[in-house]
């Protein structure tokens, strides 16, 4: 098998079709924030969930795998790099390499820096916001990312999503909405200037919300930022 088609077998789930990261409202005790949270993928063929929690995380569902021995792994949790490799050797590659996009059409790739700070950002908020992906995403260019958030302390109080916009200047969110006509990257009425998504929360969450982010444990939040960087949900959808 020639280069190239090694390729288009690995990234096969390529480009992912849709993804969601939300608090796993599971983990929480009564009036505690919740220790875990879910990471669902769409892929072209697959559909994964996964459940990260402190420094491990685990396979909680797969729909459409290659084969029944991965379903063996649901619910073991292990550290992400071994899930991965266990995963990968199965057949189910969710670790796009820096040149996926040479060989795949419908890739977006973004500015690195830019999207590495926004995952250690998603990170640290894993327990109180939801993220989405968004259609626009794919033809907002390199130095746009776009994807929807909302809230997330009471599941059954959540709000509708906003529209994201985080460049390597700044972090907005948009007046166009998923369902718009057209893409326009023109902020909201009344907002200030935000340096990146951390600095717009802190602006907008509510008070429980700001505890929640002080108080997220530390190894939670960097073995977050090790799988969504690792999966590069932003450069893959």
């Amino acid at each position: 098998m020639r280069p190239l088609g090694l390729a288009v077998h690995r990234y096969s789930n390529l480009p992912y079709q849709g993804w969601e990261v939300k608090p796993d409202t599971k983990s929480a005790t009564a009036g505690a924030a919740p220790t875990a949270a879910i990471l669902s993928i769409t892929a072209a063929v697959v559909m994964v969930e996964l459940c990260i929690r402190d420094s491990e995380m685990c396979l909680n569902q797969l729909q459409n795998g290659p084969n029944n021995a991965l379903l063996d792994l649901v619910g073991k949790f292990m550290k992400p790099r071994e899930l991965f490799k266990l995963l990968r050797g199965g057949g189910l590659d969710l670790c796009p390499g820096d040149d996926a996009g040479c060989y795949l059409e419908g890739m977006a790739p973004k500015h690195r820096p830019t999207e590495r700070h926004l995952y250690h950002t998603m990170a640290l908020l894993c327990n109180t916001y939801n993220f989405t992906w968004s259609r626009w995403n794919q033809q907002a260019g390199t130095r746009n990312i776009v994807m929807q958030f909302r809230e997330y302390i009471d599941r059954k109080k959540v709000g509708n999503y906003n529209m994201l916009l985080v460049t390597p200047a700044h972090a907005a969110i948009l007046e166009c909405t998923e369902v718009s006509t057209q893409f326009n990257t023109k902020s909201a009425d009344g907002l200030p200037f935000y340096a990146d998504l951390f600095h717009l929360v802190q602006d907008h969450c509510s008070l429980l919300t700001k505890t929640r982010i002080e108080e997220i444990p530390f190894t939670f939040v960097e073995t977050m930022y090790e799988v969504l960087r690792t999966v590069r949900l932003l450069s893959s959808s």
